[in-house]
């Protein structure tokens, strides 16, 4: 991976009967390495099977594509590439170091390249931040349209190459260390040329991404608290918007409950490798060398990582019920039963001024992503005065639903889904 090719490249030990023998930096214990093993195991299983159910779903109904849902499952596609590309890789190198068995082609080509999947995943997790900021914090404004995020998701596989492969290709090349020990590791030039990469890397991949979540988070919790603020004013004077506020604002609540653990999973499962690259980059490799575990420590850095791959299906299914619909479909469950979630009902929207203009209309909540019917008829509620402000008579309830309805069409959103659950 990226942040890995070459943390142990240029390592040395006092001499070569160490490394024939074994030594302990090679060594973690027996426990641990079952453990750590299980766990590599479960997060390949967990990841392939969450990471495939989210491209289903995203891609299911393609003529209903949303921006949110092309980065999410553009985020998938990185995700399954880090598990089949990078994952074995990963193991293979953890598992047997110094052993390199692919030959010299995929050395240089290959293993290089598989790390652009780390470059899409944090660009594609930064861009559905964004845009839901926009969708939250700057809803008047024009927001990213489908085409533009098209070329928003082209421009972060392009900077993931740029800045992570191109250079990687150029260096990666095999070492022989003895007959029986040959290693493909990046050959710099001189230190400050691995000193750049690690730091580029580090600003463009961790520091720079988790920033922009970061400010996106505190701006979109800042709406929020204002928006609970005002609803609360709403309710002492019975506005009659205050309905549509309360839903609004427990959107807005699951858009943060999403971005939380977004938040915290990216951050906690990339700061430990970048520390301990840094660590290795700009140390002396004496102190490396010193420490006992140091390939332990590197170890479970590197499943901290690749478990970030697996826990953004699990975010969603369990915060969003529609994904959970979705999921759950796809395993042969009943859908009504095991992902019913009262907190999450569907929101209307009409496309007239007319709908507008009546907020005391009951709609019908049929799922988004099971709209088999061409219109949807709505129900009004009974009122004394059964004359509507536009002087139209109330239609009978039964003639309503007999025939199609003539009043305006009226759409089922989920906002929720619509933007990817962010």
């Amino acid at each position: 991976m990226f942040v890995s090719n070459d943390t142990f490249a240029n390592i040395s030990f006092a001499n070569q009967t160490k490394l024939k023998e074994h030594s302990t930096f090679y060594h973690e214990p027996p426990g641990l390495r079952v453990v750590r093993l299980f766990l590599l195991t479960i997060t390949f299983l967990v990841g392939v099977t969450g990471n495939f159910l989210v491209c289903l779903v995203t891609s299911r109904k393609r003529g209903q594509t949303s921006t949110g849902n092309l980065f999410i499952m553009h985020l998938a596609i990185a995700d399954l590439g880090i598990l089949f590309v990078n994952f074995p890789f990963v193991v293979i190198r953890d598992e047997f170091p110094y052993s390199w068995p692919f030959g010299k082609f995929i050395c240089r080509a290959i293993y290089p390249f598989s790390d652009i999947f780390y470059g899409v995943e944090i660009g594609c997790i930064t861009a559905i931040a964004f845009h839901r900021y926009k969708m939250l914090v700057h809803c008047t404004k024009p927001q990213i349209s489908i085409d533009n995020a098209k070329k928003i998701v082209f421009i972060i596989w392009f900077i993931s190459f740029i800045f992570i492969v191109a250079p990687l290709i150029f260096v990666m090349d095999l070492r022989i260390r003895s007959p029986n020990l040959l290693d493909c590791v990046p050959l710099w030039p001189n230190k400050i040329s691995e000193q750049l990469f690690s730091v580029n890397g580090c600003l463009m991949f961790y520091i720079i991404p988790l920033t922009v979540i970061l400010i996106t988070y505190v701006k979109i919790r800042g709406v929020l608290k204002a928006n609970t603020k005002r609803q609360s004013s709403y309710r002492l004077c019975r506005h009659p918007s205050a309905r549509a506020n309360v839903s609004r604002l427990s959107q807005n609540r699951r858009a943060v409950q999403i971005l939380t653990p977004v938040l915290i999973m990216f951050a906690l499962s990339m700061l430990p490798f970048t520390a301990f690259r840094f660590f290795a980059v700009f140390s002396s490799r004496d102190v490396l060398n010193s420490f006992k575990y140091s390939r332990l420590v590197f170890n479970i850095s590197c499943l901290l990582l690749i478990s970030n791959s697996s826990v953004n299906p699990i975010i969603y299914s369990l915060v969003n019920s529609e994904f959970r619909r979705e999921f759950s479909s796809h395993l042969h469950c009943n859908g009504d039963n095991c992902c019913l979630d009262a907190s999450e009902n569907l929101t209307t929207v009409h496309k007239s001024n007319q709908a507008l203009q009546n907020p005391d209309r009951r709609r019908n909540s049929t799922p988004l992503l099971n709209q088999d019917q061409a219109y949807y008829t709505p129900v009004e509620r009974q009122s004394e005065n059964p004359v509507m402000n536009n002087g139209t008579l109330l239609a009978n309830i039964e003639e309503t639903h007999s025939k199609p309805s003539s009043r305006p069409l009226v759409i089922k959103v989920n906002p929720t889904y619509e933007t990817g659950g962010f």
